[in-house]
């Protein structure tokens, strides 16, 4: 998931386990009217949030969705259903529970793109619903975008501000390009999605200037971003990264060479 994958921080009105396990059995079940019913009971109570249903039950029930599918325990018919069910979900309780600000798009306006690979639209759709509802004017260019394209866009709309998610390891290369584009621009880049959480460092290390581990975080960077004047391009890092990346192997491999003699 993007922004608002499992494993995010925890939130006021946390949703029961029971909940939880009865939503991802309806999911797997593909009982889309189970599903929904168990996000009207959710969202009727007065000390669940919005945040909790987004965080607490529809992003960690996809991302173990998306896993049970990569273990082959689920058909990929099975994964597209309940992805389908997830989005409903997730109408239904904006539907139920709509952040309300006064004027929508005042805040200023920011893009969101999904690095070449990330082909699922969920996440990126939680992310633009919630900035949206906070006030803002987004461009969602999610799923998977290359990075040349990508660029090539957020120079056309003269975008200040951009939102990058990266959930897959394997797509981190794309990302990455993605950032570096970016910072030829001079714009400000935001990172967010699991790769990014389980590799922390490399996000800073790769050029962006902030990483957020929800929908909800990253509004509050976006918002001090708007605070900021304009920036100019600024150098690859991508140079140093690759410097530093090689000198970590090498010594890794000094290490496992000099194991070995000792050992010998």
């Amino acid at each position: 998931m993007a922004f608002l994958d499992a494993g995010s921080t925890r939130v006021k009105g946390r949703i029961p386990l029971q909940a939880r396990d009865r939503f991802e059995r309806a999911i797997l079940a593909g009982d889309e009217a189970e599903a929904l019913a168990i996000v009207d009971q959710l969202m009727a109570d007065p000390t669940v949030s919005l945040q909790a249903v987004l965080q607490d039950l529809l992003a960690p029930t996809q991302v173990r969705l998306g896993e049970a599918w990569l273990r082959g325990d689920v058909l990929i018919g099975v994964e597209h259903r309940g992805t389908a069910i997830c989005e409903a979900a997730l109408d239904r309780a904006f539907s139920a529970r709509p952040i309300i600000r006064p004027h929508p798009g005042s805040r200023g306006r920011v893009a969101l793109l999904g690095a070449e690979g990330e082909w699922h639209a969920l996440a990126g759709r939680m992310v633009t619903r919630v900035w949206q509802a906070l006030g803002w004017n987004v461009t969602a260019l999610t799923p998977s975008l290359p990075a040349g394209d990508a660029v090539e866009m957020i120079k056309a709309g003269g975008f200040r501000m951009v939102g990058v998610s990266c959930s897959v390891t394997a797509n981190l290369i794309g990302a990455i390009g993605v950032i570096d584009g970016l910072r030829a621009l001079g714009v400000r880049v935001l990172v967010g999605g699991r790769a990014f959480a389980e590799h922390a460092p490399l996000w800073e290390r790769v050029g962006a200037d902030a990483q957020a581990d929800d929908a909800f975080q990253a509004e509050v960077v976006l918002g001090r971003w708007q605070d900021l004047g304009p920036q100019g391009p600024r150098p690859s890092a991508i140079p140093q990264w690759r410097a530093d990346e090689a000198e970590r192997l090498l010594s890794r491999h000094e290490g496992i060479l000099t194991t070995a003699l000792t050992l010998a």
